[in-house]
């Protein structure tokens, strides 16, 4: 999809990403690493652009669309080289670096701050990664049509809207409500060059009719589980997002190195699984039983081994796929 904005428009974008970036303590010109899973987005242009990154942006790019052993060695290798103040990554991306830290005793990276986007923050990959680094992870909601939707602030209680050039609601049945979960829908106030009126990301949340203690007094945001499509359908209707089933999964039962949930039945899982070192067939039967506590009983689940799972065109570790 193409989409267009004018410079005015541009202009209000940036302003906002560096509003939103100054509340995780990332200033112009601070040293930031970047590890981003859309190759197109590391690509800097001409030599202007150069030279504005050189002196203004100062990121360091890494490439994590293809996550071997050998591109985290060298993630970290540059890491500890060059000490960025800000980590901004894919929030899964970040999870999976940090495991390989953890699991190969990795010391000596230690930013201040660390930006995580582009795919649902669990409570458990957040307190893995700031564990891992030592430094507190802000959480942000964006797109591209859209840059910067939401972000968290230091109090880390719910996503500050980016309120004077974005309305966002949440509809439920196709009615707006808050502190309930529904379909999160975007008006964009300044582009004027190409409007989009209740854009429909197809990611779900809920708008949070409290305010936050930091007095900052923009609405506040919580995701509630990845897009529409993530999310699978249990023994009886019920809803389970796939993301947060496939993080529990992944820390909590040895031996998985990558998983990934796909229905196209109501009464059927297939479990995508790269076996890791550990393991057994205590693993499987233990990946079953937590799939069927979450999903049902009655659930078919058909196990399939793979040598490895893509990455989505975007870079996203895309963990369940739901055609229902």
């Amino acid at each position: 999809m193409q989409f267009y904005y004018d410079r005015h428009r541009l202009d209000s974008r940036v302003a906002a990403t560096l509003r939103h970036n100054s509340w995780a303590g990332w200033q112009l010109g601070d040293l930031s690493a970047v590890l981003w899973g859309a190759p197109q987005d590391l690509q800097v242009g001409g030599t202007l652009a150069r030279i504005r990154d050189w002196i203004i942006d100062r990121r360091i790019l890494l490439d994590a669309s293809r996550l071997t052993d050998e591109a985290m060695q060298h993630f970290a290798g540059e890491l500890r080289r060059r000490k960025p103040k800000i980590l901004q990554a894919y929030s899964n991306t970040l999870a999976l670096f940090a495991r390989y830290l953890r699991d190969h005793r990795i010391t000596g990276i230690n930013p201040q701050g660390i930006v995580c986007s582009a795919e649902l923050l669990t409570d458990e990959n957040r307190k893995l990664i700031e564990q891992t680094f030592g430094c507190p992870v802000f959480d942000r909601y964006g797109c591209r049509e859209f840059a910067v939707i939401a972000s968290e602030c230091e109090v880390h209680d719910g996503m500050h809207i980016n309120a004077e050039n974005l309305l966002v609601e949440v509809l439920r049945d196709g009615e707006p409500c808050v502190d309930q979960d529904g379909e999160i829908v975007v008006t964009d106030l300044r582009n004027l060059a190409m409007p989009m009126i209740r854009y429909r990301i197809k990611d779900m949340g809920r708008l949070l009719s409290r305010s936050c203690s930091c007095g900052r007094g923009l609405p506040l945001l919580q995701l509630s589980g990845g897009r529409s499509t993530d999310f699978l359908t249990a023994i009886g209707g019920a809803k389970v997002s796939g993301i947060v089933l496939a993080t529990y999964v992944i820390t909590r039962i040895p031996g998985i190195k990558q998983i990934q949930f796909v229905q196209h039945e109501p009464e059927c899982i297939t479990m995508r699984v790269v076996k890791g070192p550990h393991w057994s067939d205590d693993s499987l039967a233990e990946l079953k039983a937590r799939t069927h506590h979450y999903l049902g009983d009655a659930m078919r689940i058909v196990t399939e081994f793979r040598d490895g799972i893509p990455l989505e065109k975007s870079g996203k570790h895309r963990f369940s796929i739901s055609t229902l």
